[in-house]
């Protein structure tokens, strides 16, 4: 019974880390969409992230 507090943690951790990955793949996108596909949209992406 003492790890479920772990367990919920960690199911917090991922939930959080898949979050993140959406926004970014939805922000590469929508910058695709204004600066084509370049290294200036990718870079934008990760910067913000």
């Amino acid at each position: 019974m003492t790890n479920a507090p772990l367990k919920k943690l960690l199911g917090l951790f991922f939930v959080s880390g898949a979050t993140a990955l959406i926004y970014q793949v939805v922000w590469s996108r929508l910058l695709t969409l204004s600066f084509g596909s370049t290294t200036l949209a990718v870079s934008t992406v990760l910067a913000t992230v």
